[in-house]
């Protein structure tokens, strides 16, 4: 009788270690982005009959459950900078495989390591489509490499022309901020338009032209990576002179080759620009150089000289990284304002005229900036800290002669600053 007993109680025993082993179920699976690159370190997290279990995607972006008993599931897939992505499973194969896509979220930093490779939301094949359910409403969205590369662009600052419902123009010489606008709105030089360029704000305070006077000839379009925007008064944590709208522009931190380009044309056009992005170390180093001149039409030429810029090493990749840039720009030039049609209509000057040869304007600025991204399973932390020093003489007539009939009425604007910032961002 023990005997029996002892058989049976063993029978039952493989009996239902053969019925739990047939109830067991492995997950397995692989997350991609939207070109079809792994994504190592998403966060999976299993929950089945009110049990949680969490696991993190390998170097290959794989990840598995074993002995999952369940016949349902749900699983979500978290990665800072992408959107979370839940997926409900029925459990019908003893090695159920499920893989998945995570579209980036609109928080998403523009860091890009080339101009082809795909890192972020600014290198999106088609944003206007790709946004979809991404981006909150039309007042957000991104511009790519490709974009840019496509547009013919005649001074920097028509960089910004890529934002829908952009303008940028242009008076009192080509080395002025620009004007903008946008939806209609004047903005002045910047005033409602907070925009950076590689981490660095433009915008200045208290300015001697105008206040937040955004000067972009130091942008180096060949450079840019992306241009994220938003539009309107509902971004708080742009800051000040976003009142309008903000755009950062972002850099490249490898180039696909080397660069060197020389251009020439007419009234006096010419640009010559070289940049390359050398191996050191465990990282790149990005060096850029443009000299550039331009006289235009007038009878008083531009005479418009500058000389710019950019020294940039970086490190890591879209997750985890830092990079450092210096950017060196100087400009002097000539301004041919505007003019009485009256004057022109009675002879007095031609429309390529003058009444003030004295007038126009030299500026020099110099930054440095420092911008490191710390991220592990959702969360990231990113610190930007930037200095700079900035100099402006603006010599301009608007009204001539109509103050001081004698000596004229020139006005001379300076500025001479030091400007200290950083941002921590945590998210």
């Amino acid at each position: 009788m023990p005997v029996r007993l002892f058989k049976i109680v063993l029978f039952v025993f493989f009996v239902g270690q053969i019925a739990l082993a047939q109830s067991e179920r492995a997950v397995i699976g692989t997350v991609f982005d939207e070109t079809g690159a792994v994504l190592p370190g998403v966060t999976v997290e299993l929950t089945a009959d009110t049990r949680e279990v969490v696991a993190v995607t390998d170097d290959t972006g794989s990840y598995r459950f074993d002995a999952v008993v369940a016949s349902q599931a749900v699983l979500s897939f978290r990665l800072i900078n992408f959107s979370q992505a839940n997926r409900d499973v029925e459990l019908t194969e003893p090695e159920q495989r499920v893989d998945v896509v995570l579209m980036l979220g609109m928080t998403a930093d523009v860091v890009v390591t080339g101009s082809r490779t795909f890192r972020n939301i600014a290198d999106l094949e088609n944003p206007r489509q790709n946004l979809v359910g991404i981006a909150t409403s039309a007042s957000v969205g991104a511009i790519t490499a490709e974009q840019l590369a496509s547009r013919p662009i005649m001074r920097p600052g028509e960089v910004l022309e890529s934002v829908p419902g952009f303008i940028t123009s242009q008076h009192s010489g080509e080395g002025k901020a620009n004007q903008y606008y946008l939806r209609g709105f004047n903005l002045d030089h910047g005033s409602d338009f907070a925009t950076t360029v590689a981490g660095v704000p433009m915008n200045e305070s208290s300015g001697a032209h105008a206040h937040g006077y955004s000067d972009l000839n130091l942008l180096i379009p060949e450079l840019v990576s992306g241009v994220q925007y938003t539009k309107g008064p509902y971004f708080a944590e742009h800051g000040d002179f976003s009142a309008a709208g903000s755009a950062n522009i972002s850099y490249l931190n490898v180039l696909d080759r080397p660069l060197f380009n020389v251009s020439t044309g007419g009234k006096g056009w010419g640009r010559v620009f070289g940049a390359a992005s050398p191996k050191v170390g465990e990282g790149n180093l990005l060096v850029a150089l443009e000299l550039s001149k331009n006289d235009g039409p007038w009878e008083l030429p531009d005479n418009m000289r500058k000389r710019n810029g950019v020294i940039r090493y970086s490190q890591g990749d879209i997750r985890n990284g830092f990079s450092v840039t210096a950017i060196g720009y100087s400009a002097n030039w000539n301004s041919t304002d505007q003019i009485p049609r009256r004057a022109v209509k009675a002879g007095t000057i031609t429309r390529f005229g003058n009444l003030d040869p004295t007038a126009g304007g030299s500026t020099k600025r110099y930054s440095l900036a420092f911008d490191s991204l710390v991220s592990g399973g959702t969360q990231s932390t990113r610190v930007t800290v930037y200095g700079l020093r900035g100099r402006l003489n603006l010599f301009q007539n608007f009204t001539y002669f109509l103050v001081d009939p004698v000596n004229g009425d020139q006005v001379e604007q300076t500025s001479n600053r030091w400007v200290y910032g950083g941002k921590v961002v945590h998210r």
